[in-house]
């Protein structure tokens, strides 16, 4: 066995039968079910160790007996080496590649990492896609602390792929993130999915699913009879109102499809300045939110634009200029600075619709949110 992967024999069905139904289900294809990916530990520090566990099934003729990994900046691939499309016992491994490269060998800076495990060529080449996750390396980091709302594609961001009718609905309660995504099936007709899962960080990992036989609201409601599992939606938060969801399935040969949209927190209006008219509220945010301590009122009744981006002022003195990305224009400012009378300022480098966060020159953490004045 090489030196620099191990495999841990966790599980071997004694039965032909017991495998029978999972190879008829993947075509007979090496891998018996999509692999898991993990990191050790579960949550990774940034310049750590890049350890990785990948858990799968795959028939015993064809098990894997290779691995490299490999790590440029955020992106990281997992390579398997042998194995091949064949029949046989399953069993249940967990691999743990380790790369060779010293750069390969930790993680980078604090970030989100997406990792992708290819599996040996498909027939007549291209690479496999075995599994997808995102991992996130932020150590200590808050939640991203997604908006609830409506969320459609952005324009000029890293994926974008998509445009007009595509979107999806997202609500939080505690750690909990519902996601109802709206699209189209195979055939060009408008489908919604829908999922549930917890958010981890800056990530979520949810299982979609849709629903069948039901009918209304434009006739008698019946319940649905049947629903059926269709992907999973990777959520990368990158600000509490921007985003990159992967939509990952079952694709052909056994191997995974995968499709990445870039989103942005719906805006409602044509000026992207006016989304930040109206009350908010300003307070410490470490180390503890505390909303009673020193919190006061702004007021944002007037914008102007300025180059580069807009500025906002109320009538208690205070102003707020923000810098805009030409090239997105429906995306959220990319840092503003909120500036009082007295000659006091917070940089905030965290912005959405709905909240914004960043620091005063002395390092003390804010947050201004939205909310309407008793």
């Amino acid at each position: 066995m090489p030196s620099d992967f191990q495999i841990l024999c966790l599980h071997q069905p004694s039965s032909w039968l017991l495998a029978l139904p999972l190879l008829l289900m993947m075509g007979g294809v090496a891998a018996a079910s999509p692999p898991a990916v993990t990191a050790r530990p579960l949550q990774p520090h940034a310049g750590g160790a890049l350890l990785l566990d990948i858990h799968g099934e795959w028939a015993e003729p064809c098990a894997p007996t290779g691995a490299t990994v490999q790590r440029e900046r955020y992106d990281v691939e997992v390579r398997l080496a042998g194995g091949g499309a064949c029949a046989g016992p399953v069993r249940e491994l967990k691999l743990q590649p380790q790369s060779l490269a010293p750069k390969d060998r930790r993680w980078g800076g604090p970030g989100v990492y997406r990792v992708r495990v290819f599996g040996p060529e498909r027939p007549g080449g291209g690479d496999r896609l075995l599994a997808f996750a995102l991992l996130d390396v932020t150590a200590g980091a808050r939640t991203a602390d997604p908006e609830p709302g409506l969320w459609w594609s952005e324009p000029g961001a890293e994926f974008d792929h998509a445009g007009p009718g595509l979107g999806l609905s997202l609500e939080r309660q505690g750690q909990v993130l519902s996601v109802t995504v709206f699209g189209y099936d195979g055939d060009g007709r408008a489908t919604w999915l829908y999922g549930a899962a917890p958010l981890a960080g800056r990530v979520a990992r949810i299982e979609l699913s849709t629903l069948a036989g039901g009918r209304g609201p434009f006739a008698e409601y019946r319940a649905p009879d049947a629903i059926a599992a269709t992907g999973t939606v990777h959520l990368e938060f990158l600000s509490p109102a921007r985003a990159v969801a992967w939509f990952d399935r079952d694709g052909d040969g056994g191997g995974r499809s995968l499709h990445a949209i870039s989103l942005v927190r719906f805006r409602v209006g044509d000026d992207p300045a006016a989304a930040f008219l109206g009350d908010w509220l300003l307070f410490a945010d470490e180390p503890e939110p505390d909303r009673a301590a020193g919190a006061r009122w702004v007021r944002f009744q007037d914008v102007q634009p300025r180059p580069g981006g807009f500025r906002l002022t109320g009538p208690g003195g205070d102003a707020m200029d923000c810098d805009t990305d030409p090239s997105r224009p429906n995306s959220p400012p990319g840092n503003c600075r909120l500036s009082a009378t007295d000659g006091q300022y917070i940089d905030f480098e965290v912005t959405g619709l709905e909240r914004l966060r960043g620091y005063q020159p002395d390092g003390r953490r804010m947050s201004m949110i939205r909310r309407a004045r008793d």
